[in-house]
Order: structure tokens, then C-alpha cells, then sequence
């Protein structure tokens, strides 16, 4: 999901990616992801470890651990 809202305050205009899950195909797109410098990804993710895996890519990466089909309310703030 992609969201490229524009700050009142600071017009800050920085994409925000959350990618759901850091399976087998998390890879590439955190790598395609983390050449662009007006891009934020959070990775959302039952693993500590994988999530460390992907920040590991680039520094517009991080990372939430959590259960999507349990947590709803911190989905919804992460989408938000």
C-alpha cells in the first residue's frame, strides 16, 4: 500500500510503503524500495528477525513485529 499524503506543516511529501509480510518476495521489493530517497517503508511482520533482515537493506526501512490477523487496531494505525 502507498500513501504520498503532503504534511500541512512541514510539506513533507515522502511516500509511505507498508508492505505486509517478509516472505521470499519482501527481498526485492525492499531493495527497490530502499534506492528511493523520498520513499518510507515499514515492514509489518510476525518475525523479529526477518524485519531486522529487511531494515538491514536501507536506512528508509523499518520494521513493526505484529499478528495482522489479530492486531487489528495497530494495523489500522500503521495504514493510517
Amino acid at each position: 500500500m502507498a500513501s504520498s499524503r503532503e504534511s500541512k506543516i512541514t510539506g513533507d511529501t515522502t511516500k509511505r510503503i507498508l508492505l505486509l509480510g517478509a516472505g521470499m518476495v519482501s527481498d526485492p521489493v525492499a531493495k527497490y524500495f530502499a534506492s528511493k530517497p523520498d520513499v518510507a517503508v515499514t515492514v509489518a511482520t510476525e518475525s523479529p528477525s526477518d524485519g531486522q533482515r529487511l531494515m538491514s537493506i536501507g536506512d528508509n526501512i523499518n520494521s513493526v513485529v505484529i499478528d495482522i490477523n489479530r492486531e487489528y487496531q495497530q494495523l489500522d494505525d500503521l495504514i493510517r
